[in-house]
């Protein structure tokens, strides 16, 4: 709803919807030299106004708070996402292929809850009970794909700027920060308007743009001398949170394949009938996706 405005995020929208790669690169461009001033500024007041001198290496280790309440609480959502993404025949009587195009439901569009849709039907007549079961599925399917790939690029990167000097460390970092500070989801919308969407290159490209963050997590780590097997287990939860986000993000936007499930464009659909009142279909898909994202959040903070 944001993007509907009219301002700057609008008019990059709408260039990607209309397929103008020249406009699109343009707005990219502003954008990414904004974040680069924005982030230089914020890195000269950070280390003018916190001079602070760490006495030990031994203050940046991180130790591994599995009793925490937060830690507990995040488990617990963590667990209960994964049972519903191994085990959705028990929530929903549906399979995949009755709830994604070319399938044609016999349901009425946006119907109101009842004993054989228990949370109403979407668009297409979709059950969406189903949807939201099915789509934490694929979202937790996008979220494990994404982490191996740049957990194993960021391995990558991170040990070898070990063996680079001074000035290859500072060039391969340098480009890692022009990737780490630019949206995510800017970068991937740009690069499926070359090579279209689907489900497989979208998790791909997600992946691709976990990398700058695991190598900077991990370098910072071998720098520091601290346990960088702890680093990485406390960082995965929130870059899981963060792949999501950007997964549903481009559903809510429209970019996503309409036969596969995701949760933002289910959300998506609900807002064809907001302005009758039926809120219900944009709240539901969109608490889900919240708690999925929390739930990762959550287990980070924790530990």
């Amino acid at each position: 709803m944001v993007f509907s405005l009219g301002g700057f995020g609008y008019y990059l929208i709408m260039s990607l919807y209309m397929g103008d790669l020249f406009l699109t690169i343009g707005f990219i461009t502003i954008v990414i030299i904004f974040f680069v001033i924005i982030t230089i500024i914020s890195n000269i007041i950070f280390s003018v106004r916190i001079p602070k001198k760490f006495e030990s290496i031994s203050e940046f280790d991180t130790k591994l708070k599995w009793k925490s309440p937060l830690t507990i609480i995040g488990i617990i959502l963590v667990s209960f996402i994964v049972f519903v993404a191994f085990f959705p025949e028990i929530f929903t009587q549906y399979g995949l292929n009755e709830i994604t195009r070319p399938y044609v439901a016999p349901g009425v569009p946006y119907d109101m809850p009842s004993s054989e849709h228990p949370l109403g039907t979407t668009k297409y007549g979709y059950d969406l009970l189903a949807l939201l079961v099915w789509g934490i599925r694929g979202s937790l399917m996008v979220g494990v794909v994404a982490i191996f790939i740049g957990l194993g690029g960021g391995l990558l990167f991170g040990f070898i700027t070990r063996r680079l000097s001074e000035l290859g460390k500072n060039i391969l970092m340098g480009a890692m920060l022009i990737f780490y500070i630019l949206p995510s989801f800017i970068i991937i919308m740009l690069i499926s308007l070359f090579f279209g969407w689907n489900f497989i290159g979208t998790m791909i490209i997600i992946g691709i743009t976990l990398i700058p963050s695991f190598t900077r997590i991990i370098a910072n780590a071998l720098f520091l001398e601290v346990n960088v097997f702890k680093s990485i287990v406390k960082y995965i939860p929130l870059q899981i949170g963060i792949a999501l986000i950007i997964y549903e993000s481009i559903g809510f936007l429209g970019f996503s394949d309409a036969s596969l499930v995701n949760l933002g464009l289910v959300t998506n659909f609900g807002l064809a009938v907001i302005s009758n009142n039926l809120f219900v279909f944009i709240l539901i898909p969109g608490a889900t996706i919240v708690i999925l994202v929390i739930g990762f959040i959550l287990l980070h903070e924790g530990l």
